[in-house]
């Protein structure tokens, strides 16, 4: 007859369990630790298009474009001509980028002098030279080009969204409701093969939008900026194919501020640690169904 005080429950040994749990924290270690390590640096070759170990070198071909955001009108001619470029339908005045919309503009109220005015900011794929993006992905559907343009193949994208948390400008953005990839500006690769400018710059009635190659747009940036024009995008995540210029400062126009350095090594070790906890995660639930099953087989 069971005792009345354990209420039938087999009373465990407690040394043959401590000694049980002794040997699999051992085995604990010996696995986790070259599993681990194994499944995180076995994929380092895989994340290596770009990195900010070497000094970004600025090809002679490399495109870029000027906007000079004091001259915008806010007419979203640029919205309206990427989207219908892209094939992309009707978006009725967005207020960020998506997938419906790869450019866009941004509007800041401030006060000037007494008065409400609303400053409007483009916005798109900044197209940097070093690109985070393109380092991690895994399937090369992000490609950095020697013409400038972060090209975008979207027969190769797997959705795993590494992009979107890589970037420092916040711009790649998930497609949840159709076929679940990414969307982001291309910079018109496809027109630029043809010899056409970019769709957006070539509908602006007041030419707030200036294409040409990098050099010479860089120069017209640098006059602006000697009258006293605000810079954006020459020097920010090691630099960018868009440079801006502004009469005022780009923190009252709600431009998001990015440091110099580029970006590639810190998305590298920010993907190694999430890959690095996952793998670390799968290894210690295998480790503890093989102790939960050792358990069962000693009867406790």
């Amino acid at each position: 007859m069971p005792d009345k005080n354990n209420r039938g429950f087999k009373k465990p040994n407690k040394t043959k369990e401590n000694k049980d749990l002794k040997l699999n924290r051992r085995d604990f270690l010996k696995l986790s630790v070259p599993v681990t390590g194994l499944f995180v640096f076995g994929l380092e070759p895989i994340f290596g298009q770009a990195s900010n170990e070497t000094p970004t070198v600025v090809s002679p071909d490399t495109v870029a474009m000027l906007y000079e955001s004091s001259k915008c009108l806010g007419c979203r001619r640029c919205e309206d001509a990427c989207r219908r470029w892209n094939k992309l339908g009707d978006e009725y005045r967005p207020t960020d980028v998506s997938p419906k919309s790869l450019t866009t503009l941004k509007y800041r109220e401030v006060n000037e002098k007494g008065k409400t005015k609303w400053l409007p900011s483009k916005w798109q794929c900044m197209h940097c030279l070093d690109p985070s993006c393109v380092n991690v992905c895994p399937t090369e559907a992000l490609q950095k080009t020697k013409e400038g343009p972060v090209s975008y193949d979207e027969s190769n994208c797997i959705g795993c969204q590494y992009c979107v948390s890589a970037c420092p400008f916040s711009i790649p953005r998930f497609d949840w409701e159709h076929n679940r990839v990414v969307k982001k500006c291309t910079f018109c690769t496809d027109r630029l093969a043809e010899g056409l400018e970019p769709a957006c710059s070539s509908v602006c009635p007041v030419n707030a939008l200036t294409f040409g190659d990098r050099k010479t747009v860089i120069g017209k940036a640098a006059e602006a900026q000697f009258n006293g024009a605000y810079i954006y995008g020459k020097d920010e995540a090691g630099g960018t194919s868009w440079i801006y210029t502004s009469d005022v400062s780009f923190e009252e126009r709600g431009v998001p501020s990015v440091k110099e350095e580029s970006y590639p090594l810190y998305s590298k070790t920010m993907l190694g640690s999430q890959l690095g906890t996952i793998a670390f995660g799968l290894t210690a639930l295998g480790v503890y169904s093989v102790y939960l099953r050792r358990k069962r087989l000693n009867g406790g």
